[in-house]
C-alpha cells in the first residue's frame, strides 16, 4: 500500500467534504508524491483500477473520489508509459452502509476483464476489508494485484497492512 498522508487533519477534512457533504476535493492537490512512488514499482502493462463505487452513494454524490484519483495520477506521471484506467474490471454489487457508519460493513466485488496486473486506487484505507475483498475478487479472475495506492492511511487500524507513506 503506498499512501499519500496519515488520515487526519486537513487531508481528512478534505475527504469527508468530498464524500458526505456535496464537496469536491481535488486529487492532485494531495497526491504527495504517490505517482513517482508508483512509478518506480510499476511495470509496463500494469493498469489502474478504482475500487469500485457503491451504486448509490455514486448518484449522490455525482463523483467518485478514486476515479479522481487515478486520473490525477496519469496527469502527473513522471515518465512516458503512463498506466490505462480500467473501470470496467471491478464492479461493487453490496448495499453497505458506509465505514464510517459502521465498520463492521462488508464489501462485495466481482471482477472480470483481462488485465494482466493492477493498482488498485482508493482514498482512504481505514480495517483494510475493502481492498481485501477487491484483490480476491480480482484473484478469482486470475488478475494479479500488485499493490494498492490511497490519499490516506488511517493507521493502526488497517489489519495490519504495510504502508509507505510518500508525504
Amino acid at each position: 500500500l503506498l499512501a499519500a498522508w496519515r488520515y487526519g487533519g486537513p487531508i481528512a477534512s478534505a475527504i469527508v467534504a468530498a464524500k458526505f457533504h456535496g464537496g469536491s476535493i481535488d486529487p492532485a492537490c494531495w497526491l504527495g508524491g504517490l505517482e513517482t512512488g508508483l512509478a518506480g514499482r510499476a511495470e509496463p502493462g500494469d493498469v489502474l483500477v478504482p475500487i469500485a463505487p457503491h451504486i448509490g452513494r455514486l448518484r449522490r454524490r455525482g463523483h467518485h473520489v478514486p476515479d479522481e484519483l487515478a486520473r490525477a495520477i496519469q496527469d502527473a506521471w513522471p515518465n512516458q508509459q503512463v498506466p490505462a484506467i480500467a473501470r470496467a474490471t471491478l464492479w461493487r454489487v453490496d448495499d453497505t452502509a458506509p465505514r464510517s457508519a459502521g465498520r463492521d460493513a462488508e464489501p462485495v466485488f466481482v471482477a472480470g476483464g483481462t488485465c494482466p496486473a493492477v493498482w488498485l486506487i482508493d482514498d482512504v484505507v481505514t480495517t483494510g476489508r475493502t481492498l481485501s475483498a477487491a484483490r480476491e475478487a480480482l484473484a478469482r479472475c486470475q488478475i494479479d494485484v500488485r499493490g494498492a495506492l490511497c490519499l490516506a492511511d488511517a493507521g493502526s487500524v488497517n489489519g495490519g497492512i504495510v504502508t509507505d507513506r510518500m508525504a
